[in-house]
């Protein structure tokens, strides 16, 4: 099985035999935490999603505009806040629609006096921070796509200072929560390239020393796949982790997908998901 670990050369290389519809997007993730509502706080007053669905340890957040679930966190017993890395997850991140939206949640940051890590990716603008538990949240907002800087079919991407002072000329108003129009994405450690591109049939976007940009279409990366947490242990029942994340693919597609991966020997969960070997679930649901 080849991981990222391994050197990979070329894009003809990491060609896929299976192209997975370009229609593809990643819907909910679920997220294991120790205390529910302290993570609501977070999600809920720093973050700015809504409360859609809430029962006993677990809760679903989303916009209340759209009644589209982004987030699903559940509390178990046992678990405690992060103290060192652990595969899995590097980081989930939110799309906000606009630039204007971006410099609008640069603003309630700064009024709520939290700090946060801020980048410039060429392809986008982005703002990095913890949650209580230890997990990484990004925020960002995408460039237009005609400035996307693109070599030899690849996407130039970087990680620069962000110019905040630029962002926030950007015409805006108050920070009204999370808007309509944002979607999610994942960044993922020690994560096989075998499943996400060969397999799941995600295009190669960027490859990078250990890391590898992967998209349904020709957008710079949903799934982010990298090995730059070093030789850590993974995520145990003890830790908060990325638990699930949903995979909304074209309803004739599903079977196919499920069946290219048992033939591949991937393992199925009791609920037809495909594990990843750290553990990860990644559940296809069928689009209407």
């Amino acid at each position: 099985m080849n991981t990222l670990s391994e050197p990979v050369n070329t894009l003809s290389e990491l060609a896929a035999p299976f192209q997975l519809s370009d229609t593809a997007r990643i819907g909910a993730v679920e997220l294991i935490v120790p205390d529910l509502d302290r993570s609501l706080d977070f999600y809920t007053g720093v973050i700015g999603l809504n409360i859609l669905a809430q029962d006993g340890c677990s809760a679903q957040l989303g916009m209340a505009a759209e009644d589209r679930v982004l987030f699903e966190l559940e509390q178990r017993p046992g678990v405690r806040p992060l103290t060192a890395r652990r595969l899995g997850l590097y980081h989930t991140a939110l799309l906000l629609p606009s630039q204007g939206a971006l410099a609008s949640f640069a603003e309630h940051l700064h009024q709520l006096g939290i700090h946060a890590g801020a980048r410039d990716h060429l392809v986008s603008e982005a703002f990095y921070l913890d949650d209580p538990d230890g997990l990484t949240i990004e925020v960002y907002a995408d460039r237009d796509r005609s400035l996307w800087p693109w070599k030899d079919q690849e996407l130039a991407v970087a990680t620069l200072p962000l110019d905040i002072g630029a962002l926030l000329a950007t015409p805006h108003g108050p920070w009204a929560g999370v808007p309509s129009g944002t979607f999610i994405s994942i960044s993922v450690m020690q994560i096989a390239q075998q499943l996400y591109h060969q397999g799941l049939g995600m295009a190669v976007r960027t490859h990078l020393p250990g890391a590898l940009f992967v998209a349904a279409d020709d957008y710079h990366h949903h799934v982010g796949l990298n090995t730059w947490a070093g030789p850590v242990p993974a995520a145990s029942e003890g830790d908060p982790r990325l638990s699930r994340w949903d995979l909304q693919v074209p309803q004739d597609q599903v079977s196919t997908l499920r069946q290219r991966m048992v033939d591949a020997e991937w393992q199925l969960t009791a609920d037809q998901a495909l594990m990843d070997p750290w553990g990860i679930h990644v559940r296809l649901i069928g689009q209407p």
